[in-house]
């Protein structure tokens, strides 16, 4: 599962993110929070503002190229969608295990697996992210 998760972060190495947008995403104060608002809106297929609302900014410009790379990004999501949405789920009824400045938290791998990386989300100011590496 997380392998495929895996997979599915692969993609944002090879492939251009957009030029940050004007506007920030909404604070999401609890690691609770930004797991459930994922959910919502990766239920609604709204993959556009999933990447760039709910992924580290700095690993989505890290692969920043062109708009054009983005736009591509967005259209190939929907195939990777599921692995994030699994993931999510598997986190939401998780124990997260945070570092000692209490602003990364990291869902262990699937049942448990110690095999598996797990979920990790960073805290940037007042908000959490994804942040798989």
């Amino acid at each position: 599962m997380f392998a495929l998760l895996s997979a599915a972060l692969w993609l944002f190495t090879s492939v251009a993110a957009p030029q940050q947008a004007s506007s920030k995403p909404a604070v999401r104060e609890t690691v609770e929070k930004t797991i459930a608002d994922a959910i919502q809106v990766l239920e609604a297929k709204d993959y556009r503002r999933f990447l760039t609302d709910f992924i580290l900014p700095k690993n989505l410009a890290a692969v920043a190229g062109t708009p054009e790379a983005f736009e591509q990004l967005v259209k190939e999501f929907p195939g990777r969608s599921g692995q994030f949405m699994f993931a999510l789920k598997e986190a939401r009824t998780g124990v997260p295990i945070y570092n000692a400045a209490r602003n990364t938290a990291t869902f262990p791998g699937p049942s448990g697996s110690s095999h598996e990386p797990g979920l990790m989300l960073t805290k940037v100011d007042r908000t959490w992210y994804i942040a798989n590496k």
